[in-house]
């Protein structure tokens, strides 16, 4: 046990920003990683990419960690920059194929496509990320797998350990609760 690990946040903030001792940023580090990774990996599928995010919030940490604003929680904060950058994950995830199939190359968009229908488009994307992240646990876990790992339903199955037909019923029933939300959204 260091003597960093008795300290609190803003202690460790403030000797890391004014002193730019790392051993205060590496026990604010170990103190929050955990959390962090966790709430990743619960909204983020395949895990490969829940820890590429996770080194991403840090990043972002010790870039903007001088706009820290003392008077709040780290670890809240922290959470609006996992969050956030799990938003933007979806949403050029689900982007990503539109794009192709609308020819949308560089952010330039082909002659059948135009800014309106693609700024609809995204908007209609982003809702959907926030109906994604406001579901249940169980029919999220489902979804992530299904359209952000793009397994089979046999294996979603296989790998949660459950029937085919329970798989089949959260992902339908998920869908549905997405679609509800969205179209109250609107």
């Amino acid at each position: 046990m260091s003597r960093y690990d008795t300290l609190e946040d803003w202690d460790l903030i403030d000797r890391y920003l004014n002193g730019r001792e790392e051993r205060a940023f590496t026990a604010l580090y170990k103190r929050h990683k955990p959390d962090v990774y966790t709430y990743l990996q619960s909204k983020v599928y395949p895990f490969k990419d829940s820890q590429d995010l996770s080194q991403e919030v840090w990043i972002r940490v010790v870039k903007h960690l001088g706009n820290f604003d003392p008077s709040k929680v780290f670890a809240a904060w922290l959470r609006i920059i996992a969050r956030n950058l799990m938003l933007n994950y979806h949403r050029d995830s689900l982007m990503d194929p539109l794009r192709r199939a609308w020819g949308v190359n560089d952010g330039r968009a082909s002659n059948t496509l135009t800014p309106e229908s693609l700024l609809l488009t995204q908007e209609l994307l982003e809702a959907c990320v926030l109906a994604m992240d406001e579901l249940p646990e169980i029919y999220q876990d489902v979804l992530h797998r299904r359209y952000y790992g793009q397994m089979w339903y046999k294996e979603i199955a296989a790998e949660l350990g459950v029937p085919l037909g329970t798989v089949q019923s959260r992902i339908r029933r998920g869908r549905k609760m997405m679609r509800d939300a969205v179209q109250k959204g609107r």
